[in-house]
């Protein structure tokens, strides 16, 4: 081996060839000079850093993917979270899944329901008591339905100034199967409220025993029920319902008796669909006054002597076709006062 690098180095192999390449690398590398391997050596070395470095940067993305890939799922989970995305019933009661409306009222305040979904809180059977008022006025009101067994198993018991309300602008799928209850008028104010561009669904429900009205409905509002006799107000201080101030109700055999006042109020430029209505008790049966209209076709009246039956006043049209009004004194079944207008055939 030692003579082949020797007659390698001399320009001739030891088998007589010459070997010009590798005479080439030899003379290359007696070329070099200490300071140019220097320069080599730390070419290597700033690679070699370069290297671990890029390797840190790799290890560090690789965490911070790691940890965005985390993020992204718990971010899954909270939107999961948030959004009622299928129709979903909760149960509120003392064997629910909440323990009180007001609970289940609370965690929806804290979720969106998508248009293609409903959310119905179903009310166990019994009394479910409330000392402060209960406001719904949920952004997706109307994808949410409350709703028991029936206005004769599921009672909303209210004392104090306690009330059931769908806040202003906003608005409730459904109220179906409950009565609310003043507990003889322990409750100080009115019982059903529907507020200022507010709307409401209803399907059996009564509404009693509240110290001031049954039912307000105002300024703007609706209320409608979802079928016949959907309606019944009973025993409040005041009328049993009131609509005022450009408010419309669609309550057809609505079932108004006992109410200190009277029975519906149609009032400041509203519009009240009532017919087959069914009054019994004190004051007024129906009124349409100040610029309002109501039709009351085939309703029936009944109170004492003092009272009044259908009454159109102010400007107002009260369409009473085929009406019936017993127990008042003469002349004040039907009666028009001050520009009103009143239409009674067969009545």
């Amino acid at each position: 081996a030692g003579a082949c690098l020797l007659a390698a180095l001399s320009g001739c192999s030891s088998d007589g060839y010459n070997d010009s390449a590798l005479a080439a690398r030899v003379a290359a590398l007696e070329g070099q000079t200490p300071t140019d391997l220097s320069a080599l050596q730390s070419s290597v070395t700033a690679l070699k850093a370069d290297v671990a470095a890029l390797q840190a940067q790799n290890t560090a993305l690789k965490t911070d993917l790691g940890t965005a890939t985390a993020d992204v799922n718990t971010l899954k989970k909270n939107a999961a979270g948030l959004w009622i995305a299928a129709d979903t019933t909760w149960t509120a009661g003392p064997t629910g899944d909440y323990s009180t409306l007001q609970e289940a009222l609370t965690a929806l305040s804290t979720r969106r329901i998508l248009p293609s979904a409903k959310l119905t809180i179903s009310l166990e059977d019994g009394a479910h008591a409330f000392a402060a008022p209960v406001e719904l006025g949920h952004p997706d009101g109307q994808r949410v339905e409350i709703v028991g067994s029936g206005s004769g198993k599921v009672t909303l018991s209210f004392t104090g100034d306690a009330y059931l309300a769908v806040t202003t602008g906003s608005g409730l799928g459904l109220l179906k199967g409950v009565t609310l209850d003043g507990n003889m008028k322990a409750a100080t104010g009115d019982g059903l409220k529907v507020g200022e561009g507010a709307k409401l669904y209803v399907d059996d429900i009564v509404v009693k025993d509240f110290a001031l009205l049954g039912v307000r409905v105002e300024r703007g509002a609706q209320l409608a029920a979802k079928g016949l006799g959907a309606v019944t107000c009973s025993g409040n201080g005041h009328e049993g319902l009131q609509a005022a101030y450009h408010a419309r109700v669609i309550l057809p055999g609505v079932t108004l008796t006992n109410n200190g006042w009277g029975g519906a109020r149609i009032d400041q430029n509203s519009y009240g669909w009532l017919p087959g209505a069914v009054v019994v008790g004190p004051g007024t049966g129906i009124m349409s006054i100040n610029g309002s209209f109501a039709n009351a076709e085939g309703a029936t009246a009944t109170g004492p002597a003092d009272g009044g039956g259908f009454i159109s006043q102010g400007f107002s049209v009260l369409q009473c076709k085929s009406c019936s009004a017993t127990g008042y004194s003469a002349g004040s079944g039907f009666l028009v006062t001050t520009f009103g207008y009143l239409y009674a055939p067969s009545s």
